[in-house]
Order: structure tokens, then C-alpha cells, then sequence
């Protein structure tokens, strides 16, 4: 089995991925990130890495095609409520002086509403080509069941995988390679859930003062919260 973690940047796929690793069973690439994925023909046996739908080579075509290619390819797709996705883009994509995870003195394109909710519409669309073509090879996590529920979502990845999850896999978020989750989380699984209810404690409070964008921000991805079968809490409040 070889298999691809993907989903949105922001949207749990570094969990994913560490997951994947922990049940010792895959060749995970040393570099979380295989930006070369679609590269590779055909991939390395039991291969596994991840790379986010916001990569310009990840297109529709592009992933069936290596489905074809690779056979024993499957996918695990993280997905994460929406709004705290874009929420967490707009706020770790500020520019390094700023306390973004940029390296750079530029907000990252995903950074602003427009780049986010862009880049969730196209996660969303792959999602839903591989949904209703290839769901017998997809896996599909959401990030706040593996925080809220991680046994009982480890015991679905596992059936997945045809493998037993080993003793150290229920403690796979303690080895996450992310640099910036290891600064800001250590080897806790934080629980990073409907965090956009919460925009005074959240995100250090960035925002507070932003009830009103942040709620629009909910409107326009209405459909895609529905997609992807979440709750539109702010909608649903009103």
C-alpha cells in the first residue's frame, strides 16, 4: 500500500501525516512535505508523504492520474471545519515581523480572506471529484474527531490500512515534525476545535474585533461547510 495524506494547508494534514508514520508500516519521506509528489512514476513501494491541495501541481487531473498509475495508491484526506481553517491561514500567514509562520516579509497568499476561502473552494472540489470517483480508496479524517476522538478515529485509520496500530501510534502527535506545532504545542494534542465560536480567547484574540468579517467570512463558505458536513454555527445562531 502506498498513500498520500492530503487536504487543505492548515487542515490537519501534519496530524495526518505523523498518524500515518506511527503505525510503522509506510516509508514516509524524510521531508514531511513531497513537493515532487506528482513527479514520481511509479511511486517507491510502500511510499507515503503529504502534500496540501494549495500545491500548483495538485489538480484533478493530475491525481486521478497517478491513481492509475499506482494502483495500491490510497488517499487519507483531512478535513477541518471551514472557518477555522481560513481563520488559521489568515492569522499564521502574516509576515514573520507580524507573527506569522512566514520566513518572509509578505503575507502568504492563502493569508487573506480571499486567498483562503480560494484555497478551501479548490480543496473542496478535489475533494469532491475523489468523493464520488474513488471513494474506495479514500480515507476521510476530520481533524477535530482525531483531537476530540483519537482512538476511536485511530481504529478507522487502521481498518483503512489493513494494519494494527501500535502501542506507540494512540501517542503519534508527539513526534509531529512541524516546526512550528512542536514551538507552539510541544507534544500535546491541543484541542483546536470550533475555535471560531470562541474569537476572544482564539488566535490570541487577532479576532476579537472582527466579529462581523469573521461572520461573513462564515457566509460566503456556507456551501462548503455543507460539503464537507459540518455545522455553520455562526449561521445557525442568528
Amino acid at each position: 500500500m502506498k498513500l498520500l495524506v492530503t487536504g487543505c494547508g492548515r487542515g490537519g494534514t501534519n496530524l495526518g501525516i505523523e498518524l500515518a508514520r506511527s503505525f510503522g508500516v509506510f516509508n514516509v519521506t524524510p521531508k514531511v512535505e513531497d513537493r515532487d509528489f506528482f513527479s514520481h512514476t511509479p511511486l517507491p513501494s510502500k511510499y507515503a508523504t503529504k502534500l496540501a491541495t494549495e500545491n500548483t501541481n495538485f489538480t484533478i487531473e493530475n491525481i486521478e492520474k497517478m491513481l492509475r498509475e499506482n494502483p495500491d495508491l490510497h488517499i487519507l484526506f483531512m478535513i477541518r471545519h471551514p472557518v477555522d481553517t481560513c481563520l488559521s491561514k489568515i492569522y499564521r500567514g502574516r509576515p514573520m515581523s507580524q507573527g506569522g509562520d512566514s520566513t518572509v516579509e509578505e503575507t502568504a497568499a492563502d493569508g487573506t480572506p480571499t486567498g483562503a476561502a480560494k484555497a478551501i473552494k479548490n480543496m473542496v472540489d478535489i475533494y469532491s471529484y475523489l468523493f464520488k470517483h474513488r471513494r474506495n480508496r479514500l480515507c476521510v479524517v476530520k481533524m477535530e474527531n482525531l483531537i476530540a476522538e483519537p482512538e476511536k478515529t485511530i481504529e478507522k485509520v487502521s481498518l483503512f490500512f489493513t494494519a494494527k496500530p501500535l502501542e506507540s501510534t494512540y501517542n503519534f502527535f508527539e513526534t509531529n515534525r512541524n516546526r512550528y506545532q512542536q514551538q507552539r504545542y510541544g507534544n500535546q494534542l491541543v484541542r483546536n476545535v470550533d475555535l471560531y465560536m470562541d474569537l476572544d480567547n482564539s488566535f490570541d484574540g487577532f479576532f476579537a474585533e472582527k466579529q462581523v468579517q469573521v461572520s461573513k467570512l462564515a457566509t460566503l463558505l456556507d456551501h462548503l461547510i455543507t460539503t464537507l458536513q459540518y455545522t455553520n454555527k455562526l449561521k445557525a445562531s442568528k
